[in-house]
């Protein structure tokens, strides 16, 4: 927020609600160009156009934080069921065979191994047919299959509720602010006078004198109270012929008749402080004011010819020749 302090520090404001990103340069410099106070206010100052600026910011915030925090909460989860074991296997029944009558006896059917078809390939050596009528007359073997598995048994499903205890951290974040104002301060109105007139008659002498004083200031920015010292370091007179004349008050002659203008001006030194908070610190840079303009009317040619208006005649003679021209008197040649 940027305010604003006109005339002779009557301190009346005008706020300017905007971001101090929004300022301009000299208010930007002014934030930037200070130090921090006593309790970390930052601060800074600069000098513009007849005024100065004195700029105050603060910032703070807090730092984060966690904590824990144990929920309970109920379930339903699906789980399977455990296979039931196979019934055991029942022993197996003995057969009862009946007895058929029985059959008549038969004779014997004698059946010679090996025949006498292959007796003739037997070997000629006892051990060697031994051996040879074993493997013709041995009875084949059987075969025995494999045993066939047993079917699997899949797993049913089935849904329980269950409670659930967990414990969750919990995370706060911190938060941080910053805050910035501005304020402008500008000095006591420089007055600039002349006397006995501003009429004069040439080579004639005149005194011109100004007011500049060691003043202060004093605002609110940002909850602080800020103050400003103007104290004058150079004081001078500019003359529209550009004769220069140095110090508050001084006096000049022209030899010249015309119209001539005269401006006092003053050269401030300026420093600020925020009360309570910082000792003064100087700006760096003189702060220049100018004061109101004064017309000089000098030559027989510009005569106060009216007391009610202080007005100016022009008039078409030379009064140090012409004296008695009208209006010349007034100047008391």
């Amino acid at each position: 927020m940027r305010k604003n302090l006109f005339g002779s520090f009557s301190f009346a404001s005008v706020l300017v609600a905007t971001a101090l990103v929004g300022f301009d340069t000299q208010i930007a410099m002014a934030c930037s160009g200070g130090g921090a106070s006593s309790s970390g206010v930052s601060h800074g100052s600069s000098l513009g156009s007849g005024s100065v600026t004195v700029c105050v910011g603060s910032s703070g915030g807090s730092a984060g934080s966690s904590s824990t925090k144990t929920i309970t909460k109920t379930v339903r989860v699906k789980v399977a069921e455990k296979p039931k074991p196979p019934p055991p296997k029942a022993k197996p029944k003995a057969k009862v065979v009946a007895q058929s009558a029985p059959k008549p006896p038969t004779s014997p059917v004698q059946v010679s191994c090996p025949s006498a078809g292959v007796m003739a390939s037997m070997p000629r050596s006892a051990d060697a047919a031994e051996r040879w009528v074993e493997s013709i007359c041995s009875p084949a073997p059987k075969t025995v299959s494999a045993p066939k598995p047993a079917p699997k048994v899949s797993a049913k499903s089935r849904y329980e509720t269950r409670t659930i205890t967990e414990t969750i951290t919990i995370e706060t974040p911190g938060f941080s602010y910053t805050d910035n104002d501005a304020v402008q301060f500008y000095p006591n109105a420089l007055r600039a006078i002349m006397t006995p007139d501003k009429v004069l008659a040439i080579g004639t002498a005149a005194s011109f004198s100004s007011n500049p004083t060691a003043h202060y200031g004093s605002s609110t920015v940002l909850g602080k109270q800020a103050q400003v010292h103007f104290v004058p370091q150079q004081t001078g007179w500019s003359f529209s012929d550009g004769v220069s004349k140095s110090g508050a008050d001084t006096s000049r002659s022209f030899g010249t008749a015309g119209k001539y203008q005269a401006v006092a001006w003053v050269e401030y030194q300026v420093s600020y402080r925020l009360v309570g908070e910082t000792t003064w610190q100087e700006v760096a840079g003189l702060l220049s004011v100018e004061s109101n303009t004064l017309e000089v009317l000098v030559g027989a040619s510009y005569l106060k010819a009216d007391q009610k208006s202080q007005g100016a005649l022009l008039v078409g003679e030379d009064c140090r020749s012409r004296s008695s021209s009208f209006g010349c008197d007034l100047l008391g040649n």
